[in-house]
């Protein structure tokens, strides 16, 4: 998929929970007015990886609001808010039997207190009411913490980096429900 997102935890340590959970999480599907926080979450979750993206790769990466707006039309995209903040976003879309895991994302400051984790519990369990048989994502090599964080919760590599993202190279990997 050539213009599928990457993913990124925003925790440098690979998915371990550091920090004590957040209590008050809450998760919930974006809306509209979600936009401007979503772009806000993956420009302060991917900065320190711009230099491993190629120029477009990045901005496909790191969507604008409008774009965050159109993807909305296309697929579910979740926000987890604590203490009235958006703290991380995930999205996805549907395919058939597929659910396609599109990023996920959380600010660098709540990394380490299970976030990412808890979103993509949340997202699989979305997959399971919608009866898919399987998740599928891409990330790349240079996302450590995401690629961790995805192994640790099941997820096994399925391809080799012929994948790219403008040039970025990717790495599918996938979960059967």
């Amino acid at each position: 998929m050539a213009t599928s997102l990457p993913v990124i935890t925003g925790n440098a340590i690979g998915g371990v929970q550091t920090m004590p959970p957040i209590q008050d999480l809450v998760i919930r599907r974006a809306s509209l007015h979600d936009a401007a926080d979503v772009h806000r979450i993956l420009i302060s979750a991917f900065a320190p990886f711009e230099e491993e993206y190629t120029r477009l790769a990045y901005a496909a990466t790191v969507l604008s609001p409008a774009e965050i707006v159109e993807r909305m039309a296309e697929g579910p995209i979740w926000v987890a808010a604590s203490s009235n903040s958006t703290i991380g976003t995930a999205s996805a879309v549907v395919s058939k039997k597929e659910l396609y895991l599109r990023s996920v994302a959380v600010l660098p400051e709540f990394a380490g207190n299970g976030v990412a984790r808890r979103m993509l519990k949340h997202v699989e369990n979305f997959a399971a009411r919608k009866e898919c048989e399987r998740i599928r994502l891409s990330t790349t090599r240079f996302l450590f913490a995401a690629h961790r964080l995805y192994c640790r919760c099941g997820y096994r590599q399925v391809d080799d980096e012929s994948e790219d993202l403008f040039g970025t190279p990717l790495v599918g990997m996938e979960k059967g429900i």
